[in-house]
């Protein structure tokens, strides 16, 4: 399984060992540097009407690194959801349809890898119905 790291030196591919020293633990780039020729990667300004971030850039595919976009990467079993809700969940690192309530049920898919690895989970909260 990849890790957060592994995921950014990925994103900037062929021109990490350029850029490494650079880049802060959420895939940002200080742009300050001489960084024009990062071909092939199509690049977000963090705020580009801040003068303090307008230099700080990432590739777009790292959108949402700070919080794995809200999934809980399991690692042990003291990562499992401790309290009742609604989750969603990934085995081998794919989101499986279905919503599951019960967290008996993901303590059990967590202990029967015969079924594929649990590997993350996500609360789900529900769409909110519409007005008129």
């Amino acid at each position: 399984m990849m890790t957060k790291q592994d995921k950014i030196r990925e994103a900037y591919g062929i021109h990490w060992e350029e850029v490494k020293d650079q880049v802060d633990e959420n895939g940002w780039l200080d742009g300050k540097g001489n960084h024009k020729g990062l071909v092939g990667l199509t690049m977000k300004v963090y705020d580009p009407y801040d003068s303090k971030y307008c230099y700080w850039k990432r590739p777009v595919s790292l959108s949402g690194i700070e919080n794995n976009n809200g999934w809980i990467k399991i690692e042990s079993k003291q990562d499992l959801p401790s309290k009742k809700g609604l989750y969603m969940v990934c085995i081998n690192n794919n989101p499986i349809i279905g919503i599951i309530e019960n967290t008996t049920f993901i303590k059990h898919l967590y202990e029967c890898p015969e079924q594929g690895i649990l590997t993350h989970f996500k609360e789900h909260f529900p769409e909110k119905h519409p007005i008129y």
